[in-house]
């Protein structure tokens, strides 16, 4: 059995010529949960306003998509100390 991990999702946000390429907080995956559920809402959110930037939004929105539906981003040890400031 796996043991539960923590990641962080993308998601974008583009307004004509403004692309907002931000991380989510950190998600806790329990043992078996699936990453790609979880990434569903910010995949959604990317999904729907990602796209409307030029050219970064184009450019953006599916590597965005590709990075939540491969699981995200792990979250390091090293991380853990600046991310819970």
């Amino acid at each position: 059995m796996s043991s539960p991990r923590q990641v962080r999702f993308e998601y974008c946000i583009s307004l004509v010529f403004l692309t907002w390429r931000r991380e989510s907080e950190v998600v806790t995956l329990k043992a078996g949960q699936s990453a790609w559920v979880a990434s569903l809402p910010y995949c959604l959110i990317t999904f729907l306003l990602g796209w409307w930037g030029v050219p970064s939004g184009i450019l953006l929105t599916p590597v965005v998509l590709w990075n939540n539906l491969n699981g995200g981003r792990a979250v390091t040890e090293a991380e853990v100390p600046v991310l819970a400031r």
